[in-house]
């Protein structure tokens, strides 16, 4: 399957969109069917190298980053595995509580 992430490059944040090839798969879990109600929703998959050198890979929402994971140092396939583990772990129930915090902690939302 193909999914879409956003890079957010140094040293202002610009942003780069691109499509990545993962396995319909991952440990068992159906990443279609993950990345479908991540897209629902209204999340995408981001990551972001840090100066230090660690790479951040995040689900983010538009009024926050819903959860995060990070790998030491940029390497691909280390790269690779830390996205297919934070799209394993999407969860749509935990999901709609932090967004319920979230809005409830924001000004202006309903």
């Amino acid at each position: 399957m193909i999914v879409t992430i956003t890079q957010y490059l140094r040293p202002h944040g610009r942003k780069s969109v691109y499509k990545m090839k993962i396995p319909d798969t991952y440990n068992g879990i159906d990443l279609t069917v993950k990345y479908a109600a991540l897209e629902a929703c209204g999340c995408h998959l981001a990551c972001e190298q840090l100066r230090t050198g660690e790479v951040i890979h995040y689900i983010s929402h538009k009024l926050g980053d819903f959860a995060i994971v990070n790998s030491p140092a940029f390497n691909e396939h280390v790269a690779g595995v830390m996205l297919l583990k934070i799209l394993s772990e999407f969860d749509v129930v935990a999901f709609a509580s932090w967004l319920r915090t979230i809005e409830a902690d924001t000004p202006g939302t309903c």
